[in-house]
């Protein structure tokens, strides 16, 4: 990461280090760096101008479809229910959303608008599903995963984040009547960049989206090599993003 506006060379600077750029993000001076040199770290904390380098951290699924977990529905007290697909609506299991809503008097207050954009930085999103298909913006969705070309939910946790905030079918969320956008960060298993976390949130404050949400980074993320976060160059770097959305 660089203090303030990257300069003119700064490809220079990496590639005589020893190293090969993979991402600018040029709004927060960020760039994400490839390198099979040992010494890549060590000869670009050399350059003075840079604020923070270090190897990237990676946010992760706290479990991927390989370990063929299945959600069942419950209760606060772990009672399992079960849902009737023919049902019109599963309000009556929606005890949280019962909750926020004050059991549902909000909506008459507010349901939210098309017009207020909530940016789901997550796996993407199903835009096919029925209860978001009507509020999903899949024109405006990106993707930020390498390999990636579309921001369909291959994993499923970005459209039940998506679904919480802007189902309108069966399910309701706290804001039905809201915009949901995908930034996806994730592909169907494995981890996130940073930097493509980082470049989300770029992208969806340069977008002009109302709210950001980020459902990532569990307690064993954060309990995994604790000691690399806090002021580690991936960390700076999300700080530093995080100040162009205020």
């Amino acid at each position: 990461m660089n203090k303030g506006n990257l300069p003119s060379n700064f490809s220079d600077i990496i590639s005589k280090a020893g190293g090969s750029v993979e991402r600018i993000i040029s709004e927060v001076g960020i760039v994400e760096v490839s390198s099979s040199n040992d010494e890549f770290l060590t000869n670009i904390k050399k350059d003075t101008s840079i604020q923070s380098a270090g190897k990237e951290l990676q946010a992760y699924l706290e479990a991927d479809l390989d370990d063929h977990i299945e959600f069942t529905p419950g209760t606060p007290n772990g009672e399992k229910v079960t849902l009737d697909a023919n049902a019109n609506s599963y309000w009556d299991k929606q005890w949280d959303m019962q909750h926020l809503t004050h059991n549902g008097d909000s909506y008459n207050i507010d349901k939210g608008n098309h017009k207020t954009v909530v940016a789901v930085i997550d796996t993407g999103i199903d835009f096919s599903h029925p209860d978001l298909k009507a509020n999903a913006d899949l024109a405006g969705s990106k993707t930020f995963v390498p390999g990636t070309t579309d921001a369909w939910d291959k994993n499923g946790h970005g459209t039940h984040v998506a679904g919480s905030i802007a189902a309108n079918g069966k399910i309701k969320g706290v804001g039905p009547e809201l915009t949901v956008r995908a930034y996806r960060v994730f592909g169907a298993t494995g981890g996130a960049e940073q930097s493509w976390i980082t470049d989300a949130i770029v992208s969806a404050a340069n977008d002009g989206v109302e709210v950001i949400n980020m459902s990532i980074g569990g307690w064993r993320w954060m309990a995994h090599n604790l000691d690399e976060k806090g002021e580690s160059a991936s960390m700076v770097a999300i700080s530093q993003s995080d100040s162009i959305c205020n």
